[in-house]
């Protein structure tokens, strides 16, 4: 990652065996309360009250190091040579003419003591609160039909202190951000049952996601060959994302023919406002989530759960999605150095077009109440983009996964062997874009066969 850099020579100079150490903690403790009420009557309404609270503390820290380059530093310039890089403030030897062996002044001025050969510290620590009341009522109009309507009122506030920046090139900062919103989230939903076999409905709601902070420096400097350093200020606008909204429409239709075959359709529309996205910033390519504009998805999801005889079920899925970024926000996306008219009408990352499922299943009765239950399942997804930013973003290909089991049960014990990705496919969950990761690029791939055997026991 670092050699695809444009300015990593300049910065690390020639040393022969680089080899960057992350070290990474995320720490999440939270105080959750929520008190329920729910009614207990067999009459025309049904209702659901509560009120939700929570006080939640995140830490995320990282630090990455160059173990050895320092010590290298020192005596690359000290044999007289002009390819070591810029070298370290904790060092002998630095060609920003900072004091050596002492702490980086911009590290000092916001508390931070810097260890040996380490170029890069990110530290987080966020705070966030979460209160808010609920309630939903059902009236059932007649035995067929039934209508529900439902709110959830809300007040968040979020604070953030985050310290990020390069040792090497003293540009450790700290800056605080925060927020606070509040708003009212509704739901309608209602059902009519066709017959006693069949159910249609129709669902309008709400929803809504917290926003959050971006551990960014307040500016990166970038070196060419002769030591000359640029500094690129971070936008304000990336310090931080707003809250996204959205707002669903689903239509669809259940039931059953006879007593062998059950059905699932329906249709959605989805109207999503402030997209969060994931991309990269900064000439350093640091990970950042920005507000993209306002996107839209829409869809059907299918799915038949049939037995074909009174032992062998089969159980069909498939969905089909259309996601896409209809109305970028030029502001947000050139400030993430990314063309605005290349991702309107752009699909959304990780939306796969198409996905479908199907398990068998055969059971089996044996003596003494034990049975066997033969089991096979498949799922399969589509290619999809991994980035809004073209530039950045790879494309994965489709792949499938089938996994085959046999489980022996009986009243009490259950034993279960498996063999999960049962014909060793290499699925492509995700992949590195080689423009930002150089030929180096990881992938992240599905989990190869794994045969196992497991047991319970009911007490």
């Amino acid at each position: 990652t670092y050699r695809n850099f444009d300015f990593y020579a300049d910065t690390y100079g020639a040393m022969p065996r680089s080899f960057f150490t992350d070290y990474n903690e995320n720490n999440d403790e939270s105080d959750v309360i929520e008190i329920r009420l729910v009614s207990q009557t067999d009459g025309a309404f049904d209702w659901v009250a509560g009120v939700f609270y929570m006080d939640q503390d995140t830490a995320v820290y990282n630090e990455n190091f160059l173990p050895g380059y320092g010590d290298w530093a020192d005596l690359c310039d000290s044999a007289g040579r002009t390819d070591c890089g810029l070298g370290t403030p904790l060092g002998s030897f630095n060609a920003l003419g900072l004091p050596p062996g002492e702490n980086p002044s911009t590290a000092t001025a916001v508390g931070y003591t810097a260890s040996k050969d380490q170029n890069w510290v990110s530290d987080s620590q966020s705070n966030f609160k979460n209160k808010a009341v609920y309630g939903e009522l059902t009236w059932h109009v007649s035995e067929a039909w039934q209508v529900t309507g439902g709110f959830r009122y809300f007040d968040q506030e979020f604070k953030n202190e985050q310290l990020a920046g390069s040792i090497f090139v003293d540009s450790v900062t700290r800056n605080s951000e925060s927020y606070e919103t509040d708003d009212t989230l509704f739901k309608f939903n209602t059902s009519y049952d066709l017959s006693e076999d069949t159910m249609i409905y129709m669902t309008w709601s709400e929803g809504f996601r917290r926003g959050g902070a971006n551990a960014l420096p307040t500016s990166v400097t970038v070196f060419d060959e002769n030591g000359n350093g640029e500094d690129f200020a971070t936008s304000e606008s990336l310090y931080s994302y707003e809250p996204d909204r959205v707002t669903n429409t689903e239509a669809g239709i259940k039931g059953q023919v006879g007593d062998r075959l059950q059905y699932t359709a329906s249709l959605y529309y989805i109207d999503w406002e402030g997209v969060q996205l994931d991309t990269s910033v900064t000439p350093y390519q640091l990970p950042a989530v920005i507000n993209a504009g306002d996107a839209t998805s829409q869809g059907v999801e299918l799915e038949l759960n049939a037995y074909l005889t009174d032992n062998f079920q089969a159980i069909v899925g498939y969905a089909y999605v259309d996601a896409e970024l209809s109305d970028p926000d030029n502001s947000a996306i050139s400030e993430a150095f990314i063309d605005p008219a290349t991702v309107k009408g752009r699909t959304l990352p990780w939306a796969s077009e198409h996905t479908m499922s199907l398990t068998l299943q055969y059971h089996q009765d044996l003596d003494n109440d034990i049975s066997l239950l033969y089991g096979l399942r498949g799922n399969y997804r589509s290619s999809y983009e991994t980035q809004i930013d073209p530039a950045l973003s790879t494309k994965t290909d489709s792949y499938q996964i089938w996994n085959a089991y046999v489980s022996m049960d009986s009243e009490q014990w259950t034993v279960r062997v498996f063999a999960n990705n049962l014909f060793d496919d290499i699925g492509i969950i995700s992949t590195e874009s080689e423009a930002q990761y150089g030929a180096t690029r990881g992938e992240l791939i599905s989990t190869p066969r794994t045969i196992g055997l497991g047991g319970s026991y009911r007490f």
